[in-house]
């Protein structure tokens, strides 16, 4: 027997929709609700309010989903009060919750991208808003969900392996068929449910840290409560001395788990406005470590003995050789690749491993070093583009109290730009180096570790000083150095795998084809600037959905490597704004059926354009980009922008109108309400 929370609310005459934000009258409903289900012997497999969200139309869903999600979680603390939830119980309803969540999460970002499928989805259908969709592979699924069955052994394979749990599949089933009946095509709602499953751990972690005590069986699953693994590897041998805290306990920080749970989430970020995640194509990269005396400044130390022949050693995976280096103590990570080779890329795919394998033993931070103030520590330094972390405060994250941190430092190139970028970049590291060796624990160690991310050459220019701070060793002694390496073999592999799972077999064989009979592959390739421009991942990417989109042809080996460069922006931004390619008519729209995902349509230019002139929009987006640098910190007010536009504007209407392709509003934290 199962209870319908709508139903419910409908005999009494509530609208669910206008509950908003967690409030004392949700309290009063789920309190309500409990007794009832008291009355009738109902446990809280009863509730399935996945369900109840699955089955409604596109807006009534949308509407309902904060307020339904908020009444579950009043239920569950209501219910753990009464009698303490089991653990296939508490896992039941917490993954209802999470799963809710998520689901508004992406609706949300697919909104805010103008999806030609939400134009279908808001579409009036022909019956009352409260009304349930009538499809019956929709309503075949639902049945498999309500009543909600779960064994104790299902719930610590759902809390263990969560997206690839039989519960979280159950759910992600119904989810496609539920995309499917309100306007998307089958393969769309396949990437858009695997995008709500990678960012699912998060939103199951948000619930639990926000219910701790009705949901304590379920703390250990995603690392918080009393940890047996917890241990400060830097001082785990006096740390009743220096704590209060017994060593296996960790206070729990809401702050610190809603930033590691916003890691986790950020994996279900459309990437460049796709709608698939980084995650879904992303490729495990490979290094090469640099050994100090191949490096151009020639120290004493050295890291270990050359290889033959004074060459480098051979490729590693750079996220083993990562991790590995968290048990190294004494030197500071540094990841070297040029211009769209992956290092930001890797670096939010590490904080979010990091954040879902290593805690509490290693707190990941991640700092995009474009957004950082120069202070007088590097404490203060990092506060300014992180202020959550309170680095400067005793009780803040690098405190004894709290984890040891993993501060991924990304981008050492991108200091803010100004005449006294070089002398920042100085003190910047003046700084670093005077907090790795001075912020040391009980056993003398560095505490925290340090991961550097740059490019090559301004590395190079601060060891080509033989810099050094007031520290015996010069800066090179401290640094374990590597250089990511080009695609490889196994890498084009992998990507082209990836491409066709979230494409089309038949798209990623043809642009495989393309690049083959470009000589790309070769070891000693006709266009040579072209081929290594391919082996990284950024560009491989833009060349392949100009090719998908048939964009791009055979005349593009043949062009100069600052030529391409510059044909492969304009081409993208043609392709973005639905503009013929130079000297040539109006391309028609490709009629690909069931893979309307897999091109530029005509109705998603049309959202973008919004009743603009593509050169019009061009126009905007060059003045929003010449703003943005002029700051020197890459991000930018709307007020701003707008200013530039009309002096005369009194209204900041332009941040939803610029393309998420190239543009985005920046998170909490990182500036929020400005452009980057």
């Amino acid at each position: 027997m199962s209870l319908s929370i709508r139903h419910w609310l409908a005999e009494r005459h509530i609208q669910l929709a206008q509950l908003g934000h967690p409030n004392a009258q949700i309290s009063g409903i789920a309190f309500r609700i409990a007794q009832d289900m008291e009355s009738k012997s109902l446990d809280p497999f009863a509730i399935s309010v996945v369900t109840e969200v699955l089955e409604l139309p596109f807006n009534a869903a949308w509407q309902v989903t904060p307020a339904i999600s908020q009444l579950t979680v009043g239920l569950l603390r209501i219910l753990s009060r009464k009698k303490p939830l089991r653990r296939n119980e508490g896992t039941w309803l917490t993954f209802q919750v999470a799963y809710l969540n998520a689901l508004q999460g992406i609706l949300e970002q697919e909104s805010q991208l103008r999806r030609p499928w939400v134009n279908r989805a808001e579409v009036p259908a022909p019956l009352e808003a409260d009304e349930l969709l009538a499809e019956p592979q929709l309503i075949g699924l639902i049945k498999t969900l309500r009543p909600g069955r779960l064994t104790d052994s299902q719930a610590e394979q759902a809390l263990s392996m969560v997206a690839d749990s039989f519960l979280v599949k159950q759910m992600n089933n119904l989810a496609i068929a539920w995309f499917v009946a309100n306007g998307a095509e089958e393969t769309e709602a396949n990437l858009l449910t695997q995008r709500l499953s990678n960012g699912l751990a998060g939103y199951l972690l948000t619930a639990i840290a926000e219910n701790p005590l009705p949901l304590a069986q379920l703390q250990k699953f995603v690392r918080l409560g009393n940890l047996a693994a917890w241990r400060d590897p830097a001082s785990e041998a006096s740390m009743e001395e220096i704590s209060e805290f017994p060593p296996t306990t960790l206070p729990l920080d809401l702050d610190r788990e809603y930033y590691r749970a916003g890691l986790l989430r950020d994996l279900s970020e459309p990437l460049f406005a796709e709608p698939f995640a980084l995650k879904d194509l992303y490729v495990p990269l490979k290094g090469k470590p640099i050994h100090p005396s191949l490096s151009p400044v020639r120290g004493n130390f050295s890291e270990q003995p050359p290889t033959n022949k004074g060459q480098q050693p051979d490729g590693v995976d750079l996220m083993e050789w990562v991790t590995g280096q968290l048990e190294d103590k004494t030197s500071i990570a540094v990841i070297e690749a040029d211009a769209g080779c992956g290092k930001t890329s890797f670096c939010q795919i590490l904080a979010a491993h990091v954040a879902g394998e290593f805690y509490p033993n290693w707190m990941p931070v991640l700092i995009r070093l474009r957004d950082v103030t120069l202070g007088q520590t590097l404490e203060q330094t990092l506060e300014t583009a992180f202020p959550i972390g309170r680095f400067t405060d005793t009780d803040g994250w690098l405190s004894p109290n709290s984890p040891p941190c993993l501060l991924i430092l990304d981008g050492l190139n991108e200091l803010p730009r100004s005449p006294q970028t070089e002398r920042h970049l100085v003190s910047l590291m003046d700084q670093v180096l005077h907090f790795h060796t001075q912020k040391v624990g009980a056993t003398g160690f560095p505490r925290h570790k340090i991961l550097l991310t740059s490019r090559s050459a301004t590395l190079d220019s601060l060891l080509a000083r033989n810099y050094r701070q007031s520290v015996a060793l010069p800066l090179s002694a401290h640094l374990r150095r590597i250089a990511i390496e080009p695609l490889g073999q196994d890498e084009f592999r992998q990507w082209f795998q990836q491409w066709a799972k979230l494409q089309s077999k038949s798209i990623a064989q043809t642009y495989f084809n393309f690049l083959k009979h470009g000589g790309v592959f070769q070891k000693q390739p006709p266009s040579k600037e072209l081929a290594a421009l391919l082996t990284r991942p950024l560009m491989l990417y833009l060349v392949g959905i100009l090719h998908r989109d048939t964009r791009v042809d055979e005349s593009i080996f043949q062009m100069h490597s600052t030529q391409v460069k510059f044909e492969i922006y304009d081409r993208v931004c043609r392709w973005l704004l639905g503009e013929p390619a130079t000297d040539s008519g109006p391309l028609p729209e490709l009629i690909r059926e069931g893979l309307a995902h897999a091109s530029r349509s005509l109705e998603a230019i049309a959202n973008l354009l919004d009743g603009r002139h593509p050169q019009q929009l061009r126009h905007q987006m060059q003045v929003a980009a010449l703003t943005i640098i002029q700051t020197g910190q890459c991000q930018a007010t709307p007020a701003a922008i707008q200013n530039r536009l009309d002096p005369n504007s009194t209204t900041d209407v332009l941040a939803p109108c610029l393309p998420a392709f190239f543009f985005r509003s920046l998170p909490r934290g990182w500036g929020e309400g400005e452009i980057g």
